[in-house]
């Protein structure tokens, strides 16, 4: 009898019954709205799961670098230069280790920059000592990485560099990871290479090379820095490798900060500030002078 009345009641009584379909709809929102929230807090969980994940992952190397060897000798196509201060850009005969000055490299603009490595001491006559040469047996891929020079790092605590190799900030950036080496069978002397495109992102510095070699289990066993020249010059393509005058690839090289700041930008600028200062005299003029007089 009650429902046979409320149901009587809602339909002689049309606002009654918009009300009700009004509320009937209003909650169907809000329990779609709560299950898009729950959803959405899910995606958020996993996303910050995944974060902490990928952090971890990145620290995760406990290895020490001083405790591994360097097995390989790297090197890049940038002029050879030992100088590490962003200004040792133009050639001074007076510089010691660095006449020719650093070789400079725009960021932002598709420049690049080419690293190369292989097992050390493995040209010519020259042979790897037993341990060198029994750990580069072992290694079955590598990663490329550029760091900053030392002076670059100098006041700078998110460049610090550490012994632990997860937690070192000086040669954080990864350019080519898990890459394999040597491709031909255990062929030690095989020159590989990474052509590296600067971003604009990339922080205005000088930088080398480091590479890391790792065995089959994953663990990190050998390194090589292109700041240093462990072996004799020797000859690759049309370079001399070395530090002397007019050799490439051993030192260090500079990363020119990216200059957003084009003549284009600057024009609109200056067009934008002379026409907001129009707007605002034409408005007071008009609020002050012309309105009154209306």
């Amino acid at each position: 009898g009650k429902l046979a009345s409320f149901s009587l009641s809602t339909h002689s009584n049309p606002l009654l019954f918009c009300h009700l379909s009004s509320g009937v709809n209003v909650l169907r929102i809000r329990t779609a709205n709560s299950a898009m929230a729950y959803r959405s807090m899910n995606l958020l969980a996993l996303a910050l799961f995944g974060l902490l994940n990928s952090r971890t992952a990145f620290a995760s190397d406990k290895t020490l670098l001083s405790e591994i060897n360097k097995i390989f000798t790297v090197w890049s196509d940038a002029t050879s230069c030992t100088a590490q201060s962003q200004s040792d850009v133009d050639p001074d005969p007076a510089r010691v280790g660095c006449i020719q000055g650093l070789t400079q490299v725009q960021a932002g603009n598709k420049s690049s920059i080419t690293v190369y490595w292989r097992g050390a001491n493995m040209t010519g006559g020259a042979t790897p000592s037993p341990e060198v040469a029994a750990t580069l047996a072992n290694v079955t891929k590598v990663t490329v990485k550029a760091c900053f020079s030392a002076l670059s790092t100098k006041d700078r605590k998110w460049r610090k560099k550490k012994d632990e190799i997860g937690k070192d900030k000086q040669c954080f950036k990864k350019l080519k990871e898990d890459e394999t080496w040597p491709q031909d069978a255990h062929d030690a002397s095989q020159v590989l290479s990474y052509t590296w495109e600067v971003a604009d992102n990339t922080g205005k510095a000088t930088y080398f090379f480091r590479v890391f070699g790792y065995d089959a289990q994953g663990n990190t066993i050998g390194y090589g820095d292109s700041d240093v020249l462990l072996e004799e010059p020797f000859t690759h393509g049309n370079m001399t490798i070395g530090t002397a005058e007019g050799t490439h690839g051993i030192g260090y090289w500079k990363v020119k900060g990216f200059d957003g700041l084009t003549s284009g930008v600057v024009t609109g600028v200056v067009i934008l500030s002379i026409l907001s200062w129009v707007l605002l005299i034409s408005y007071f003029v008009y609020e002050h002078y012309i309105q009154k007089d209306d």
